[in-house]
Parts: C-alpha cells; structure tokens; sequence
C-alpha cells in the first residue's frame, strides 16, 4: 500500500492524543500545604500565594460558621476540665497570670512564683 505524505500524518496525529496543557505549569510541580486539602500551583507569585491561602482560610472558616463546627463544647462543664486533666497528664501545677487569674489575698507574690 502506498502511503502519501498527508495520510502519513494523518495517522500519526490520530495514534498520538493531546495531553491538554495545565495553565499552573507541570503537575509534578506543585506545593503541598501541611494542614490543608489542597496544593498550590507552582508559578504563583509570592503576593498572589498570600492570597490564594487567605480565599481558602476564608473558605474554611465560613464552612465551620455553616456547619455550627467551632469546636467549641456545647456543655460548660466540658470546656472546665482542661486544666485540670493538663496539670494530671504533666504532673505540675499550672499558674495562669494576667488580670482576674488569681483573687487578691490567694497567694503571696512569692508563692505564686515558686509553686511550679
């Protein structure tokens, strides 16, 4: 069978499928983000990457608003024990110091500073 040059062509471009072309660059280029589903394209600029992570924290945020998923215990009492199981699990007493922590008259100055 004679082949001319066209039909010689032809069937080449017909064995070969196109692999369309990313317009973020090659796939194996991309950057993973810890703690986050998704990864970055590789050619953004510094700027725009502040921005792409900003639109996707935005995202999450007014998902968990949606969904009622704060994290926050719905029970009082659940969010109290904290402390309590922290100190158990480190074995040492913990102080938290700011306004309205300690009452005036709980403790001395130096006991609160040598009681860790």
């Amino acid at each position: 069978m004679l082949h001319t040059k066209s039909s010689i062509s032809y069937l080449g471009r017909e064995d070969r499928k196109k692999k369309r072309k990313s317009r973020w660059g090659g796939e194996d280029k991309k950057m993973i983000i810890p703690g986050m589903p998704t990864t970055l394209p590789p050619n953004l600029k510094p700027d725009q990457q502040k921005a792409y992570l900003m639109q996707l924290r935005i995202e999450e945020i007014s998902r968990m608003l949606r969904t009622g998923d704060l994290g926050i215990p719905d029970n009082p009492e659940d969010r109290g024990n904290t402390l309590k199981n922290m100190e158990k699990e480190t074995n040492a007493k913990i102080m938290i110091r700011g306004k309205g922590s300690i009452k005036d008259g709980k403790g001395s100055f130096k006991t609160l500073l040598f009681s860790c």
